[in-house]
């Protein structure tokens, strides 16, 4: 009877040994599994952080690129609106060539001849610009 109770509590202790190991093993694997979690976390926020560097990088650059198009669109209308200007002012300068030359002939009674129409020409338009650009 003494050896089977012998036997019984070895059999008991070596289940309670057993349960231990598989307890601290349960554990161990339990720490692992926490520790792989915050790392998982971590890198989750981190890949987070990563996105919204690269978002707000994205954003800006796309934001200098829409500045420098606008620049680029006023710069282009700006040359648009001069050489408008150059050209109706080239227009209304033959006019006013045509217009002084008419009057001249009519002024003095007789036509001019292509010299004397192109200096006078040249003359009132020289006239007529320093009058707008000091005005202007």
């Amino acid at each position: 009877m003494n050896t089977l109770l012998e036997e019984r509590r070895a059999q008991i202790q070596g289940q309670l040994e057993s349960a231990e190991q598989t307890r601290q093993q349960a554990e161990r694997e339990l720490a692992e599994y926490r520790k792989q979690l915050a790392n998982a976390r971590e890198d989750a926020n981190r890949i987070i952080e990563e996105a919204r560097e690269t978002a707000e990088q994205f954003r800006r650059d796309i934001q200098a690129k829409a500045e420098e198009e606008s620049r680029n669109i006023v710069a282009r209308a700006q040359d648009e609106i001069r050489a408008e200007r150059d050209r109706v002012f080239n227009e209304l300068r033959a006019q006013v060539a045509d217009i002084a030359v008419s009057l001249a002939g009519r002024v003095v009674g007789a036509e001019l001849d292509t010299k004397s129409h192109e200096r006078l020409i040249e003359e009132y338009i020289e006239q007529v610009a320093s009058g707008a650009n000091g005005q202007g």
